[in-house]
């Protein structure tokens, strides 16, 4: 069992326009930057997995619009044997009207998947606003790709989903929880129920866990264009964990520019002691005067990671930091950094994890920032993995801030998500970079609410890849 073997394929050239309003569309992605052919194979992006088991996907994205004034939304899905997984929806927004510039949709989809033999998977999109005759959404060059990575079966596994729709509080900030109603898999290490607090997620053991929430949400009702916004986060035992709140925007009800998006939340936790309890939690954010939006499409998966002999990072910030400017963020707590692979130092060059040991890791990152009722633009916040200043072309996303219009009726927060399979040679750094596509203003990243994650994979599946897997810069 090949536990450990990924593949990771991007778009190289890119360019063409994605505008179906009614059907999905496939993306094809015409490089393949790495692959271990006994698991999978590959024809132009479309993935064959060769063997039954667990995989973890992940994808981004990036639509650049043809020109301004104008709305673009994308709905986003993986296709699995012509069918649409449960838990790797993802999707975005983009107001690029007049003096609201922020650039173009780009976003990450990701979910722990259980496959059988040859099943294939396939990225897709649709265009979900009024303007997709109107103005067209040319997928970005070197931005966009796909990856998986092959887990272990032995490991144990938690897939929920809530088969109907969540309505949150009207009451502005109120955070519901998500109830799991059907179970796709739960395995010994997991307690929960259905129909018992079926909110309620018992992580049996303390250790480890890869966690990923995904929520489709739309508007449900108000007049055409308005605007609503929706935020997620990760509580354990009934407090927020820090770095897992995001926030998505949209506008339109059905007939009027874009009605859908996704809030997606992915980190790596530890827990301290047995038997702690993890939810998922929505709420509708600022728009009083249309909090008519649910969640049609919940699902979160887990995984209990070994704890034994494998290297950690967990790291956050504690304070606002700029979010205006190109920069790398900045992390001045360590919650956990396991030394023997990574180095992190709160003080100097605190944007900075440098590699102690060659090492192929999975490293995550999350970001919500905050813009303000005195700004009336739209913001887009880059975030890219930057390796020795080499920016990575698979892997990226980005936090859409609309800022305010009226505070009844408007959003001026932003999350984003993003997470790559890094080969790192010792002594290599890796950085988060902030850049600002579209409109500059004052948007910085919230206190408490950015932060990094990263797990030795060569530790993680009981050794280190031969030296021929080693690939630095996917550039």
């Amino acid at each position: 069992m090949p536990a450990g073997d990924y593949i990771i394929v991007r778009e190289a050239t890119g360019g063409e326009d994605y505008d179906n309003y009614s059907a999905f569309e496939d993306h094809p992605f015409d490089t393949e930057v790495h692959i271990d052919s006994a698991t999978f194979s590959n024809s132009t992006g479309q993935i064959t997995v060769l063997e039954t088991g667990h995989y973890l996907a992940m994808y981004n994205l990036g639509f650049d619009r043809e020109v301004a004034n104008y709305y673009i939304n994308f709905e986003s899905r993986l296709l699995v044997e012509g069918s649409p997984s449960n838990y790797c929806k993802s999707g975005d927004f983009c107001n690029s009207s007049s003096g609201y510039d922020d650039a173009g949709p780009r976003f990450t989809g990701c979910g722990i998947l259980s496959l059988t033999a040859n099943d294939t998977l396939i990225v897709q999109t649709r265009r979900d606003d009024d303007d997709y005759a109107t103005v067209d959404a040319f997928r970005m060059a070197n931005f966009c790709g796909f990856q998986m990575l092959r887990l272990d079966d032995s490991w144990a596994y938690y897939r929920g989903r809530e088969t109907s729709a969540r309505t949150p509080s009207t009451t502005s900030g109120t955070f519901t929880s998500v109830e799991f109603d059907t179970n796709d898999e739960k395995d010994s290490g997991f307690t929960h129920s259905t129909t018992v607090n079926p909110d309620q997620i018992t992580l049996d053991a303390a250790g480890h866990y890869l966690v990923i929430y995904t929520g489709l949400y739309s508007n449900t009702s108000g007049t055409s264009r308005k605007r609503t916004s929706m935020e997620a986060r990760l509580t354990l035992d009934g407090t927020e964990i820090n770095a897992t709140r995001t926030h998505k925007y949209t506008r339109g009800y059905h007939t009027g520019y874009a009605h859908l998006n996704a809030l997606v939340i992915a980190t790596i936790i530890q827990t301290t002691s047995t038997n702690q309890v993890l939810r998922a939690q929505i709420c509708h954010k600022n728009n009083t005067s249309n909090p008519y939006c649910q969640i049609d499409d919940s699902a979160i998966s887990i995984v209990k990671l070994p704890d034994s002999g494998v290297d950690f990072l967990r790291i956050e910030h504690n304070a606002n930091q700029d979010g205006n400017s190109s920069r790398d963020l900045s992390f001045n707590v360590n919650n956990e950094v396991d030394t023997g692979t990574f180095v992190h130092s709160t003080v100097s060059s605190n944007e900075r994890v440098t590699l102690q040991q060659d090492a192929f890791c999975l490293f995550m990152g999350m970001s919500y920032a905050e813009g303000s009722l005195s700004y009336t633009a739209s913001n887009r916040l880059g975030l890219q993995w930057n390796i020795g200043d080499v920016i990575q072309q698979v892997g990226g996303g980005s936090i859409q801030v609309r800022n305010t219009y009226t505070e009844t009726e408007e959003s001026y927060q932003g999350g984003g998500v993003i997470m790559s399979l890094l080969d790192l040679s010792q002594t290599n750094y890796v950085e988060i970079q902030n850049d600002v596509w579209g409109t500059s203003q004052t948007c910085p990243h919230q206190a408490n609410r950015t932060g990094m994650q990263a797990v030795n994979l060569d530790q993680l599946f009981g050794g280190a890849p031969p030296p021929e897997r080693r690939i630095f810069a996917i550039t």
